[in-house]
């Protein structure tokens, strides 16, 4: 199922802003064009009334239609974005989840950074105990990498689009046994009895390991349960883009899956899980 989310879905179009604009700038030309022909204003207010008009006009236009429009994509059926796979140095295979950021707007999103985080309302429960997988660390923005690049900020072009990795993960069972019998910081239970860890939120530490050892740290490690997160894009010249998910994570790597989940259904699922 294809997931769009925008910040505000019917101006997120380049074309309706700018109908939009036109269209309020033709009404206020209106009504000073009316205010001068009608002859009840001195000519000197009619002059001060056009150059509010266009310094209004020029600022408008700067600050709603000549700006970036940015839009989150995720669609299963998009093989480059539905969990493409990848050899690391030929050890073991792992598969990548991903979403796509696209530019709507007119202008470049300069510096995006794309960045997730897992409320702590929003953690599977089990047996009535918390999943603390990741650690409480990523409960604040963590940043995650962009496909291709290990920058941590990307430029959109108008139009354009980029994509950023949100999941890692073994795909063959063999790799996982590979990963956890070399004892690379992946014990085969977690600590709180959740089961083995068997993907990895794709952030820079991670990345950079990936095609070396894949070692990092046990705790960042996620099991088999959904996770509520938060998924965020912050550019430079504009105002970020922040939506709640449902990051399935399933040993099964064809089950692995994101589900766009509104935040009122994240928490009444942690109060049923919890009763």
């Amino acid at each position: 199922m294809e997931i769009r989310d925008h910040q505000n879905d019917w101006f997120n179009c380049d074309q309706r802003r700018l109908w939009a604009y036109v269209s309020m700038q033709v009404v206020l030309f209106g009504c000073i064009s009316l205010a001068f022909y009608s002859g009840q204003f001195p000519d000197v207010i009619i002059a001060a009334g056009l150059s509010l008009w266009t310094v209004e006009a020029a600022a408008i236009y700067r600050f709603f239609v000549d700006v970036p429009l940015l839009e989150i994509r995720y669609d299963s059926g998009n093989p480059d974005l539905h969990k493409p796979s990848y050899s690391t140095g030929g050890k073991y295979l792992c598969g990548f989840l991903r979403v796509e950021v696209k530019n709507n707007g007119r202008i470049s999103a300069l510096d995006c950074e794309a960045k997730i985080r897992f409320p702590q309302s929003a953690r599977p429960v089990r047996d009535g105990h918390i999943c603390e997988s990741p650690s409480k660390e990523f409960e604040t923005w963590i940043g995650i990498t962009w496909a291709g690049t290990l920058d941590h900020a990307m430029t959109i072009p108008p139009k354009g689009n980029a994509v950023a990795n949100l999941l890692v993960m073994p795909l063959a069972e063999a790799s996982l046994e590979y990963i956890t019998s070399r004892r690379l910081n992946f014990p085969r239970q977690s600590k709180d009895s959740w089961g083995a860890f068997i993907a990895w939120v794709a952030t820079f530490p991670m990345a950079k390991k990936l095609f070396k050892d894949f070692s990092g740290r046990d705790q960042d490690g996620l099991c088999d349960a959904d996770y509520g997160i938060v998924l965020g894009i912050f550019p430079k010249n504009s105002g970020p883009i922040i939506k709640e998910y449902v990051l399935r994570v399933h040993r099964d790597w064809n089950m692995t899956d994101l589900e766009r989940r509104p935040d009122s259904a994240l928490h009444s699922q942690r109060s049923q899980e919890t009763q």
